[in-house]
């Protein structure tokens, strides 16, 4: 079994609701993907509120990225802890994210999901239908 990389982190900059760079103590910058969650895209209802929802929930903070692997773009896919809290299932918890089940393998992650869905809150209580993220970017890409 191999350990887990976790690095200290400072935000350089929030680019959407799952994904921002980051700078390690070296300045080394890293752009990074939360691992297992789904914001909405820009264009899309709630994107810019996700977006700030991260903000909020990183800047400011003492920051730890867990490395987990690395996606298709390149991008590192981890999980960022704020001073010790999961901001990847603070984001599903807060209802400003989907938990990503075709990567996700965390069931507090779903739990946490049907409980912001049950509860309303977030993205869960808009009024207008919402698309999944996933969804969403297979009918733009059309």
């Amino acid at each position: 079994m191999h350990s887990k990389e976790e690095i200290s982190v400072k935000l350089e900059k929030v680019i959407d609701g799952d994904t921002v760079y980051l700078l390690d103590n070296n300045k080394k910058k890293y752009k990074v993907r939360l691992h297992a969650i789904d914001t909405p895209e820009k264009g899309q209802i709630y994107f810019l509120r996700a977006k700030e929802a991260l903000f909020k929930l990183i800047s400011n903070k003492s920051l730890t990225l867990e490395k987990i692997n690395y996606d298709k773009y390149g991008r590192v896919v981890g999980i960022i802890y704020a001073d010790n809290e999961n901001v990847n299932y603070q984001m599903i918890q807060q209802g400003h994210a989907w938990c990503y089940r075709k990567y996700n393998r965390n069931p507090k992650f779903i739990e946490a999901e049907e409980n912001a869905k049950s509860k309303k809150i977030g993205l869960w209580s808009l009024k207008e239908k919402n698309v999944a993220p996933w969804e969403w970017r297979k009918k733009s890409a059309k």
